[in-house]
């Protein structure tokens, strides 16, 4: 019985398709997206790089800052006074830091001991009072580097501040002429950092989206160059592919024809010769002669028939007049002399191409031969039929052994390239070849092509 629908269906598909080339206007727009995408993505990271420098150097910026306030502006006016809670010497630091707070991106300075108590602030109701120091902050004084964080707006030192939103944070160790160590801290706008990162970023995007749009545009001539090679040499490719098997339909036709006309015709002539002599009367009358002669016109009547048989595997006449069910039809007699049960069912309407007789023919011979090599069957399914929109169809469907991908892979790879050669076939005519087996499973092979 042939493999059932389930059976079939359930096996690993090797499909080897063949379609209609691309276009190379098709193949250049493809490209093009592609490229649009890769740019975006190309563009997005580089923003995000470029980005990312721009904070970076804002925070370098902040800490320079920093360093000039501290150095420049609060070291000076840092006097005994003003460590003893003096309210003059308060007030002479407000004077100059509250224009700094004013008008600048700072809106909060501290002075802190390195006990964690804060001997001065513009924030009045902080001086005097003790917090813990942050470990990164204590470290300033052993690194004398400054630290730059984002403020935490839930800290006990921050309970006067209402801000709503982030501030950056820098702290450094403030040392004094006289030996005293403090530690200087004060609050900057995040939006001073942002907006140093945006000048950063708009500075270099442009140049980096258009040096990415140029090149993209630079490939899009290569790629049109490159996709008319691929298609020339594809086009090349079917050229040959077509003569090759042009010459093989010519070579088979010129052997089918010295066959016919030689071999077979002289063997022919020697059977018709010999039987002449056996019934001679003179010959007759010796048995053993006439047992003889007649085991020579049998083997030479069987040697006619194998020949005729192999002239219709080579170049069958039928296909050659248009008879397609007639020459599948002598592709399966072997099949049923040996026992296997066949079924050939033709529900084709209308015409039918000779380019696509001869493609049927070529892929249930090559795949009938293969059933009859490796695939140990019972029975064997031939279907013809109709295929939307503007096709034919031929399904050949057996319940042998069936194979794996892998086996197909290894055959081709030691020079047995018929299944490969077809679906190239298939592929020059625009249309498909897919085989469905599975070890166990039987083998389904399907070729589609236009009329």
């Amino acid at each position: 019985m042939p493999p059932s629908p389930s059976s079939v269906g359930s096996a690993r598909p090797v499909r080897l398709k063949g379609g209609r080339s691309v276009s190379i206007i098709a193949a250049v727009v493809q490209f093009a997206v592609v490229g649009v995408a890769a740019l975006i993505v190309v563009a997005l990271v580089a923003g995000s790089r470029v980005r990312e420098t721009s904070n970076n150097e804002s925070v370098r910026d902040a800490r320079e800052l920093a360093l000039l306030l501290s150095a420049q502006i609060v070291a000076p006016r840092v006097t005994p006074e003003l460590l003893a809670g003096d309210p003059g010497a308060i007030a002479a630091m407000d004077e100059v830091l509250g224009d700094i707070v004013a008008t600048g991106p700072v809106n909060r300075f501290k002075l802190w001991t390195p006990e964690g108590t804060i001997v001065y602030s513009d924030e009045h109701r902080l001086i005097g009072m003790s917090f813990p120091l942050e470990p990164d902050v204590v470290a300033t004084l052993v690194t004398d580097q400054p630290v730059v964080d984002f403020t935490d707006l839930d800290a006990p030192e921050n309970l006067y501040d209402e801000a709503d939103e982030q501030q950056l944070e820098v702290y450094l160790p403030l040392r004094l002429d006289d030996g005293t160590v403090l530690i200087y801290e004060h609050y900057q706008h995040t939006s001073a950092v942002d907006a140093g990162a945006d000048k950063v970023t708009a500075a270099f995007s442009p140049v980096v989206i258009r040096s990415l749009i140029a090149l993209a545009l630079l490939q899009l001539p290569m790629a049109w160059w490159l996709a008319r090679r691929v298609r020339a040499s594809q086009r090349q490719r079917m050229m040959l592919l077509q003569s090759a098997l042009a010459a093989s339909d010519g070579e088979r036709r010129r052997i089918a024809q010295d066959l016919h006309d030689g071999v077979v015709q002289d063997l022919a002539g020697v059977s018709y010769a010999i039987d002449a002599v056996r019934h001679d009367p003179n010959v007759r009358s010796s048995p053993s002669v006439v047992a003889t002669l007649d085991r020579v016109v049998d083997e030479a009547q069987r040697s006619i028939r194998g020949l005729r048989t192999l002239l219709v595997d080579i170049y069958p006449p039928n296909l050659e007049e248009g008879d397609l069910a007639g020459a599948l039809g002598d592709l399966l007699a072997p099949f049923e002399a040996r026992g296997v049960h066949v079924e050939f069912r033709d529900d084709i309407t209308g015409a039918v191409s000779s380019a696509a007789h001869a493609m049927i023919y070529r892929t249930a011979r090559e795949a009938l031969r293969n059933v009859e090599s490796h695939a140990q069957a019972t029975s064997v399914r031939v279907l013809l039929r109709d295929h939307e929109p503007n096709g034919v169809e031929l399904q050949i469907i057996d319940d042998g052994k069936g194979f794996d991908a892998a086996q197909l892979e290894e055959r081709q790879a030691d020079g047995h390239f018929g299944v490969r050669l077809l679906a190239d076939v298939a592929r020059a005519a625009g249309g498909e070849l897919a085989i469905v087996t599975a070890p166990g499973a039987g083998t389904r092979v399907t070729l589609v092509v236009p009329r």
